[in-house]
């Protein structure tokens, strides 16, 4: 009897075949070994009791659980095979950059540079939105502030209401098809503004749109951290959110130049265009999901539950800044042209660019010192900006307050969304981001109308002031949960990150 212990770790190589410098015999591996889903090593033995020398195992093998058994051949040579794998055969693709399925995965080069791309025509049209949409209800439609409220508003409910469905429908179905169909109906309803005469028509147009923005950044921030591994995850996060902030930096400020230069056909026309590129860009990205369906696919469809309860603390607290955060982007045109400032789309150009800057080092900071000492002094900076606009309402210090609240935004959102990524297993990743950002629709959707209600009603002094007394109670649920956190931690595995 011939026994042969075969090594079955992937080593991919370039020159073909392994060959034993013995005996001159070819050792095929597939590309992904044997230990993954049951593929075998094809092995030239030839007849007789030849034994093959095929080098000393590996220091960190170890048997499979089905270990030795006798596989039957025809004719009088019968093998007594014993395989053996790596520990990490079964979860690492064998060839560095591609998925399990063989295509090269957007992690680098020009499959991420793809959803960059997409992810700046997305937010760079709904920038353009955040102008256009006050300016448009107040003074194209003659609305109450009160309008232009629910007009905002109305974008983030409908993104409320579909995240956790479409988190749970990107780990069962995969990422594409949801960045294409939310990209589609970004193009479409751009173009029904075309025809949009009174408030009725606008809210049932940013419905729509809330459904095509809300799916857009959850299925684009789970490809963002399919691609990203745990140690520089919050990283990741913040480098994608650049081109998210880049958008919203030209959008509104292209939107303001363009309303007063030939008035509001020009801005959906322009957002329809940016829609449809995005929909090229998509087409060409590869699926990252990949993993996560096939597990989905093993597990079964699950128990179904409106909120994952790994992001219901860390939710909570981003929450609490979904006012303030409406304040600046639902607002900060008819706050600007309140005090008398000439040019209010620079605030929201401050307002990305601050965001911008200061994301370039959150990602690392909230990698390095904590999720929680990453976001408090952010929720901390962010109520400071917005008590400066409430009680120093004048064109010089609106900057001011504008960008820091953007700073404080900064240092919470990635910190925040690592909090909660990190806490679920990867196959649950799309629900929980879905869960978490509905938590930041809810806010700045009830929000937007309660700041277009109390500037009606009080001005804008309370209509800032408000949110910046919900960041600081932000704050103090944000120390009770780190509390809670450290508390419940167990010892932190070798590579872990720190909450």
């Amino acid at each position: 009897m011939t026994q042969i212990t075969l090594p079955l770790a992937p080593r991919p190589s370039a020159l073909g075949p392994e060959v034993d410098p013995e005996h001159q015999h070819a050792v095929h591996q597939l590309p992904r070994g044997v230990a993954d889903h049951g593929e075998v090593l094809v092995v030239d033995l030839g007849l007789g009791d030849e034994v093959l020398p095929l080098g000393a195992t590996d220091r960190g093998q170890r048997a499979v659980a089905h270990g030795p058994g006798p596989l039957p051949e025809a004719g009088d040579h019968p093998i007594d095979v014993e395989l053996v794998g790596h520990l990490r055969t079964l979860r690492s693709p064998a060839v560095p950059g591609q998925d399990e399925d063989g295509r090269a995965r957007p992690g680098s080069g020009s499959g991420l540079r793809l959803l960059y791309a997409a992810t700046l025509c997305n937010f760079t049209a709904f920038g353009a939105y955040f102008a256009a949409i006050q300016l448009y209800v107040e003074d194209e439609l003659g609305a109450s502030r009160s309008s232009v409220g629910l007009a905002v508003g109305a974008f983030s409910v409908s993104a409320l209401l579909v995240r956790p469905f479409v988190g749970r429908g990107i780990d069962a179905r995969g990422r594409r098809p949801f960045l294409l169909a939310a990209l589609a109906l970004l193009t479409i309803t751009s173009l029904g503004f075309l025809v949009a005469g009174a408030v009725p028509a606008v809210v049932a147009l940013r419905l729509l749109q809330g459904v095509a923005g809300g799916t857009f950044y959850t299925t684009a921030a789970a490809v963002a951290t399919d691609l990203a591994p745990l140690e520089r995850r919050a990283s990741a996060i913040a480098r994608f959110s650049l081109f998210l902030y880049g958008g919203f930096a030209l959008g509104p400020v292209a939107a303001e130049w363009a309303i007063d230069a030939v008035g509001f056909t020009p801005v959906w026309l322009a957002a329809a265009a940016l829609g449809a590129t995005g929909v090229a860009c998509i087409v060409l990205l590869p699926e990252t999901g990949g993993r996560t369906i096939a597990a989905r696919a093993e597990l079964g469809p699950g128990r179904r539950r409106l909120l994952h309860p790994a992001a219901v603390g860390p939710g909570l607290v981003l929450l609490t800044t979904g006012m303030g955060y409406s304040s600046i982007t639902g607002f900060s045109s008819l706050y600007g042209r309140h005090i008398e400032l000439h040019d209010p789309g620079l605030l929201y150009a401050t307002f990305a660019v601050t965001i911008i800057g200061v994301r370039l080092v959150a990602g690392g900071l909230a990698d390095s010192i904590g999720r929680i000492a990453t976001a408090l002094p952010g929720l901390l900076l962010g109520a400071a900006g917005l008590g400066v606009l409430a009680l120093l309402q004048e064109p010089a210090w609106a900057f001011v307050g504008v960008a820091a609240f953007g700073a404080g935004f900064a240092l919470i959102f990635p910190a925040l969304m690592a909090f909660t990524v990190d806490r679920v297993p990867d196959h649950e990743r799309g629900e929980a981001l879905g869960s978490f950002t509905a938590f930041m629709d809810a806010g700045s959707g009830g929000g937007a109308y309660l700041i277009g209600a109390i500037a009606d009603a009080a001005g804008f002094g309370w209509a800032y002031g408000t949110p910046a007394l919900l960041c600081v109670a932000g704050a103090v649920l944000l120390v009770a949960l780190g509390a809670q956190a450290r508390q419940a931690a167990a010892p932190p595995a070798a590579g872990g990150v720190r909450a």
